[in-house]
């Protein structure tokens, strides 16, 4: 147990009387829980993505608890991504074995780089898993190939920093989830949800329940469907009509740049640029989805470590070091 779980468990045991057990805290009713996340969302402990949210600890606790982790573990290893309760990679592989259903497993990295250091479509991992009952284990491989076709090779963010990790990432993820849907109950990673596109469209099902569940669809809806053209999915920073980003936004931008990575307006706005990939005059020009899609990316240090490495070598000595 580290200092931070340490200390958020002394301060529910001195405040709620809860006692601690072998996994943590024991939280036995719903008050006791409420009470606890409103003390955690607003203490100097918590993960930041909680913080002064405490329905949203609420949640993640409660999905925790379905997944057999104690409440400090569940607000670390939970996270919000897209609109869906995600679970950082790291928690995937240690839910597995925590289960006691896993055998055996290995990683296996298929193919080389080349001479000059690129990876060819061929590279990639294969991850095998043999779990405890089944006769046969169950391997899963992706390569680049795969990132390639998914849009996700070249991504900005984790995918360019380190790609090699991910894509080790990937097939063990896939392979854990065709394995243990029992252990992981179909919940995604947070890296996975950060690849999801968002659709600027809405498929409404009017058909019956029986109809939906047999399969049917009606004559007329079947000719409609053949000759319609669907809209393709959209990158989130897309806009037909794009709405500028409000003062509060971009005063959010400077203050975290600031207060987290001790960056100055001037980096601020290269950081902004670099993350929504357009150079911009002033941090107005972004829109108001940019500006929502830097936000978030400054709240996740993993998905713009590289940029920061990189405005860390721009700088002179004179302005001091970068925080990362």
């Amino acid at each position: 147990m580290n200092k931070k779980e340490t200390a958020v468990q002394k301060v529910a045991t001195d405040k709620l009387g809860m006692s601690v057990g072998d996994k943590g805290l024991m939280i036995t009713t719903l008050t006791e829980m409420k009470e606890f996340t409103e003390i955690i969302t607003n203490s100097g402990v918590c993960p930041k993505g909680y913080i002064g949210k405490p329905n949203d600890a609420l949640v993640a606790i409660l999905l925790g608890q379905e997944l057999g982790l104690p409440p400090i573990q569940s607000l670390q290893c939970i996270a919000v991504v897209n609109g869906s309760p995600s679970l950082w990679g790291d928690a995937v592989p240690g839910l597995v074995i925590g289960s006691g259903l896993e055998e055996w497993s290995k990683a296996e990295q298929i193919g080389q780089k080349t001479s000059d250091g690129k990876y060819p479509d061929s590279f990639g991992f294969k991850y095998t898993s043999k779990r405890i009952g089944n006769p046969e284990s169950h391997s899963i491989t992706f390569t680049v190939a795969d990132a390639r076709k998914a849009g996700l090779w070249g991504k900005s963010g984790t995918w360019s920093q380190y790609p090699t990790r991910m894509l080790k990432y990937r097939a063990r993820t896939f392979c854990y989830r065709d394995l243990y849907p029992d252990v992981l109950k179909g919940i995604h990673t947070v890296e996975e949800m950060r690849d999801v596109k968002d659709a600027d469209y809405e498929v409404i099902d009017d058909r019956s329940r029986t109809d939906q569940v047999a399969g049917i669809v009606a004559p007329e809806q079947k000719a409609i469907a053949e000759t319609s053209e669907v809209p393709p999915p959209v990158d989130r920073l897309e806009e037909t009509e794009p709405e500028p980003s409000t003062q509060k936004q971009t005063s959010a931008i400077y203050a975290q740049c600031s207060k987290e990575y001790n960056i100055k307006q001037d980096k601020a706005l290269k950081l902004a640029s670099d993350l929504v990939k357009r150079e911009l005059d002033t941090m107005k020009d972004l829109t108001k989805n940019e500006a929502s899609w830097v936000i978030d990316n400054l709240n996740h240090r993993d998905t713009i470590e590289g940029h920061l490495i990189e405005i860390n070598r721009e700088k002179t000595s004179g302005q001091g070091q970068l925080k990362i």
